[in-house]
């Protein structure tokens, strides 16, 4: 017997909202906030403000093909369990990965080295594979200038061979976290 359309609509029905991570207060519409999802059509298992773990930034904007709903800018910008915090300053690897990919000639892996050293100074090192490997000065400070600017923090570049770092097969795993906690 087929179900009456009107009683179980073939979509869901969802509000989306985005809120302060720390507070969980609703943010305003341009600001990036952790997104929330609330279901209103499911039966057997309702979620009621299920917070996601990604951050956006929602535009009310029309856009250019017409439409005039709320979406998101750009797509999602992070996770929130992915969150870096280095010396007070946060930042998630996808930053980190665009800071490295402005470069030409890196290669496809990367990775982030975050260290504790002798003084109790956390650091990080990002380390790249590059065809200049050998004369690795200046492919180093592009991508410390980069990541500078973009996530307001220094860190140590090492320039690789390419074909040093492992192969990723499945989701990336391009932070290694050997701070002393």
């Amino acid at each position: 017997m087929m179900a009456d359309a009107a009683e179980h609509p073939p979509y869901g029905m969802q509000i989306w909202e985005l809120v302060d991570p720390e507070t969980r207060v609703p943010v305003p519409l341009g600001r990036r906030g952790l997104t929330v999802c609330t279901c209103l059509n499911s039966e057997s298992s309702p979620q009621l403000r299920f917070l996601v773990g990604d951050y956006t930034t929602f535009d009310a904007a029309p856009c250019a093909c017409g439409r005039t709903h709320v979406r998101a800018l750009g797509a999602f910008t992070g996770r929130a369990d992915d969150l870096i915090v280095l010396r007070g300053i946060k930042m998630f690897p996808a930053q980190i990965e665009q800071a490295v990919r402005v470069v030409p000639g890196v290669g496809d892996e990367f990775e982030i080295v975050l260290s504790t050293l002798g003084d109790g100074l956390d650091v990080m090192t990002v380390r790249v594979e590059h065809p200049e490997h050998a004369a690795p000065s200046s492919v180093a400070e592009r991508i410390a200038g980069e990541l500078r600017s973009r996530c307001e923090v220094r860190a140590d570049v090492d320039v690789l061979a390419p074909n040093t770092l492992p192969k990723t097969e499945f989701k990336a795993k391009r932070v290694r976290d050997d701070r002393k906690l």
